[in-house]
């Protein structure tokens, strides 16, 4: 949802969802104003901001920044090792 605030400032809210639910995201003028172009329905985002908590139930991220989400290949993905290795096995 695109709107205004009191002073006419334009800002963008969003809902970001992800594997554990859902969260509202917003992006006041200066972020919005940059970035327009990434607020696109089903965009995959990478987002930072300060969490805030709304009428003690409800929680928003305020974006400081937003970018298009890249998916890491296999080149970059960190090397995770596995569970099922301890320290000195599979040596």
């Amino acid at each position: 949802r695109i709107g205004t605030t009191r002073k006419g400032d334009p800002f963008v809210s969003a809902v970001l969802e992800d594997v554990t639910g859902t969260t509202e995201i917003v992006a006041w003028r200066e972020v919005y104003e940059r970035t327009q172009s990434l607020w696109t329905e089903r965009a995959i985002l990478k987002v930072e901001g300060g969490v805030r908590l709304r009428n003690n139930d409800r929680i928003s991220v305020h974006c400081n920044h937003v970018a298009i989400f890249e998916i890491p290949t296999e080149d970059e993905a960190p090397s995770v090792p596995s569970p099922l290795m301890g320290e000195g096995q599979g040596e």
